[in-house]
């Protein structure tokens, strides 16, 4: 999610698979201006100009809360001018904190395009080094996980895998029996489980087609030297 803020107000823009979902827009056309000091002291009009800044981040603050809760959105680009995204990050509720991913110093009037592309692209990093960080963890660990092309496609049949972790490039000719779901990779005259004929796939694609409907995750990397090392996937398991 882009959050993209100024001192007159904000907008929020959802993303889902690249592109916009949805998005929300308040600006305060109520924020003072230079022109209208008038007979205020430097102290008092700053002071006021302070107020309708806060009101206006929290507001935005507020409304990005509810999206959060409602979606339940893993990460959170902030964009605007340094100072105003840095105030805008402070009314950001602390149990929040932690899905602020990336700041992006960008002026006001840069086209909203130009910073939503921007804001992917930090997205896209931040869930790169997030599934980086657990992909270290489980490969650091003894046991909970599956390399090499017969342990993954075991876990995927018996719906163990909780999140697979995929080079982007790898493709193995293998095969699956659509009556009992046994897969493999070198196919066989009839399925080795229960007899029945098999159909000729590719395994990545069964492997992610299968997890996602055991309810488990999914992270493809274009380039990763550990994955390379481990021949292009690794599962981490349920039990």
């Amino acid at each position: 999610m882009l959050a993209q803020v100024g001192a007159e107000g904000g907008r929020l823009v959802e993303f889902h698979l690249g592109g916009v979902s949805r998005t929300w827009e308040f600006w305060d056309e109520e924020f003072p201006g230079r022109h209208e000091q008038g007979g205020w002291s430097q102290a008092r009009f700053q002071r006021h100009v302070e107020e309708h800044l806060q009101r206006n981040l929290r507001t935005v603050a507020d409304q990005l809360a509810g999206w959060v809760d409602e979606r339940d959105v893993p990460r959170i680009v902030v964009a605007g001018p340094e100072e105003v995204a840095a105030a805008f990050e402070r009314e950001v509720p602390r149990r929040l904190q932690g899905r602020l991913v990336a700041r992006l110093r960008v002026d006001p009037h840069e086209p909203l395009p130009e910073v939503q592309a921007k804001a992917l692209d930090a997205l896209a990093r931040a869930r790169d080094e997030a599934a980086t960080a657990r992909l270290r963890k489980v490969l650091d660990r003894e046991g909970g996980r599956a390399v090499g092309v017969e342990a993954v496609s075991e876990a995927v049949r018996d719906g163990r895998v909780h999140e697979l972790f995929l080079l982007d490039s790898f493709e193995r000719p293998g095969w699956v029996c659509p009556s009992c779901g046994e897969m493999g990779e070198r196919v066989p005259l009839g399925c080795p489980r229960c007899g029945a004929a098999v159909d000729a796939v590719e395994l990545g694609e069964e492997w992610v087609r299968g997890v996602l409907a055991s309810d488990g995750g999914v992270a493809v990397f274009r380039d990763h030297p550990i994955l390379e090392e481990a021949g292009g996937s690794v599962a981490v398991l349920r039990y």
